[in-house]
């Protein structure tokens, strides 16, 4: 019985329960959990936050979608950041919500007392559309988001350090086509 569940379980998830209709505007809106791992000289340090993400483009085909978003991240004593990148969505079936997401831009951190970073970042997503309408879905979804090595500033200036980071969100989003 067991051998039959798994397979089942898989076609039930790569079929819609109402096809997606995928035309012209898109707009995503997100929120969620984000765990932040930074490491600086050697050491590392994790901490769990707000994160966010905003999206909007065009729809090139039923599979490709391209357009601009940020992605946000806060805890109190630890800061913001903020992130400003192209993406690019697929959808591996034309009609399935299942869905990744690429994405490369450029992002600021400010933490308190003055302390800042800026520099490259690449975000990798995926999800799941489930659908409330041809055109509205909810997706429960993950993105994992690379921060590239940069110098740390205090109050503008320059500290030789240089630190990377790396988000790992879970969320969920609203999705309108």
């Amino acid at each position: 019985m067991r051998r039959l569940t798994i397979p089942a379980a898989l076609l039930l998830l790569s079929t819609p329960l109402m096809a997606q209709e995928r035309s012209g505007f898109f707009f995503d809106v997100g929120i969620g959990a984000g765990l932040v791992t930074s490491p600086v000289e050697g050491e590392s340090a994790s901490e769990w936050g707000a994160s966010g993400n905003l999206a909007l483009g065009g729809t090139l085909s039923p599979s490709v979608q391209i357009g601009g978003g940020t992605f946000g991240w806060y805890k109190k004593d630890w800061g913001t950041m903020g992130n400003l990148m192209a993406i690019i969505n697929w959808f591996p079936s034309p009609t399935g919500n299942f869905w990744l997401r690429g994405g490369a831009g450029y992002y600021v951190w400010s933490e308190p007392f003055d302390i800042s970073q800026s520099g490259f970042s690449f975000a990798a997503s995926g999800g799941y559309d489930l659908m409330v309408s041809p055109n509205i879905g909810i997706a429960p979804y993950a993105t994992f988001l690379v921060g590239l090595a940069s110098e740390i500033k205090v109050d503008g200036t320059g500290t030789g350090i240089n630190a990377s980071f790396r988000v790992f969100q879970l969320g969920a989003m609203l999705s309108i086509n």
